[in-house]
């Protein structure tokens, strides 16, 4: 009996031994599945991951491919021939309208006239009789033309004499109003609005002046002329940007210039009467108080542009929210919320426009702000929790954080809703960027602030640059008191 169970016990052992083994095996197994699984778990996480990637990457790539001016800050001149810009509701045909009144050039009065030509026939059209008399009204026909171009030439000898007592040799002295430069201050006014209105190059400015006046110049004075009439140009400009400090409202902007071949930017202040500018080398908040002063307490539209947080009152411009609304529009995924969003904002503008225009009192503009108000919370809202575009959820999330400044302009009276002032103002600074591509020296950075300050705020004012120019140079000649760009009233 004991063998029988011991050979049974020995099977029974090695069967066991063998299922041992066998579990191992297929434990071993189990492993390296389980191991192979999460490899292939990881793998396709990455391979996930990746997708996700990539797929932002195409969906970025296609809003940078369709990014216009309608949907961004991109200017209109680099839109390709595929946009379509919205049409008008009433297309206009070109050319006048029936019965609207016409223009013509109104003859001047006969005092103003150089050269009076009398124009009398001699004899009759039809029986050829000789005639006489005057006709008390004759028909008037006046030609417009310049005179010949000339430079007017002064020279100013200056007589040294000798002390007969002492020996001194004595030199004679300037006459008030002349300095040592070889240009007066008309041409330096000239030269001056040929460069910085007229945006004319160094060496376009000494062709002109030689094809016209036979003038012999080189570049090198016209730098020099800018100079002077920079410097002449100081005292007026910064009496300028306090004024515009001092304002209730003002419409800041900036756009990218380059100096000494390295990265600056061309900043304005805009005002409806006095605009200055400012090249500096940085976009930050330090430029911003550098154009605006320390202690501004005024409020401001401007763009979502993170320099311009530290004013109290501050306005988000309407123009702007409305391009970033239309990115949404034309984004993947979020799609309705866009289209309702631009909606909401074109429905803002129209009810501040007819208040403006007269068409609707106050109050009712505010009932419609009201209405827009409360709609366009709900979108962004909406849109930030649910929106599949994680873009637009980031934009309106941000945007809820600081959405009390779309509706700066409703509290401040004097504000509209777009920063456009500055917008305009501008863009003849970025004309003149694309054609230099800068300037050199923080000389010639001065010269544009100051001209372009000059030049645009006299054009609001409807004053005269030239005469300005002249009065500023002669003015520092002279040790007086320059003119102001600030109005009187």
């Amino acid at each position: 009996m004991f063998r029988v169970l011991t050979a049974e016990g020995l099977a029974l052992y090695e069967r066991t031994r063998e299922l041992e083994r066998l579990c191992a095996r297929q434990q071993a197994t189990i492993e390296r599945q389980a191991a192979l699984l999460r490899q292939k778990r990881e793998g396709a996480r990455a391979v996930n991951a990746e997708i996700r990637r990539l797929q932002a990457r195409v969906a970025e790539l296609e809003d940078r491919l369709g990014r216009t001016s309608i949907n961004s800050s991109q200017p209109p001149s680099a839109d390709g021939p595929e946009v379509v810009r919205p049409k008008r509701r009433r297309a206009r045909r070109s050319g006048g309208r029936r019965g609207h009144t016409g223009r013509s050039r109104p003859l001047l009065p006969v005092e103003a006239v150089d050269r009076v030509v009398e124009c009398k026939p001699e004899c009759c059209g039809e029986c050829r009789d000789p005639l006489t008399g005057n006709d008390p009204s004759p028909w008037r026909h006046q030609v417009s033309d310049i005179p010949e171009p000339r430079i007017e030439v002064t020279e100013y000898r200056r007589h040294r004499l000798k002390c007969a007592s002492c020996g001194h040799v004595t030199i004679g002295a300037f006459p008030d109003g002349v300095s040592h430069s070889s240009f007066g201050p008309r041409l330096h006014a000239m030269s001056a609005l040929l460069t910085g209105r007229f945006l004319l190059s160094k060496r376009d400015v000494v062709l002109l002046y030689e094809i016209f006046y036979g003038l012999d110049l080189s570049a090198s004075s016209v730098i020099a002329m800018e100079r002077r009439i920079t410097q002449a140009m100081a005292d007026p400009v910064r009496d300028a940007m306090e004024w515009v400090r001092a304002r209730a409202v003002v419409h800041p902007d900036e756009t990218g210039w380059r100096q000494a071949k390295e990265r600056a930017w061309l900043w304005t202040a805009a005002t409806n009467d006095v605009v200055v500018f400012n090249i500096h080398r940085r976009r930050n908040q330090e430029a911003a108080k550098v154009l605006l002063g320390e202690d501004f307490s005024g409020a401001v539209c401007t763009d979502r542009f993170g320099a311009y947080n530290w004013i109290e009152r501050r306005g988000y411009c309407w123009a702007h929210l409305k391009r970033d609304f239309q990115a949404m529009a034309e984004r993947r995924g979020s799609e309705w919320y866009g289209h309702r969003l631009v909606a909401s904002a074109k429905r803002v503008m129209t009810a501040w426009r007819h208040h403006r225009d007269g068409d609707i009192k106050q109050c009712e503009r505010d009932t419609r702000l009201a209405d827009e108000r409360r709609r366009i919370h709900r979108l962004l809202v909406a849109a930030a929790a649910r929106a599949p575009a994680e873009k637009t959820q980031r934009e309106c999330a941000k945007l809820l954080k600081t959405e009390e400044l779309m509706w700066t302009f409703t509290e401040v009276a004097s504000m509209p809703p777009t920063n456009n002032l500055a917008e305009r103002c501008l863009r003849r600074g970025v004309i003149w960027r694309k054609k230099c591509f800068g300037t050199d020296s923080e000389a010639g950075s001065r010269f544009v602030a100051h001209i372009l300050s000059v030049v645009t705020t006299l054009r609001m004012q409807d004053r005269p640059i030239f005469e300005f120019l002249v009065q500023a140079r002669e003015a520092a000649l002279n040790g007086s008191q320059p003119p102001s760009l600030c109005p009187t009233t």
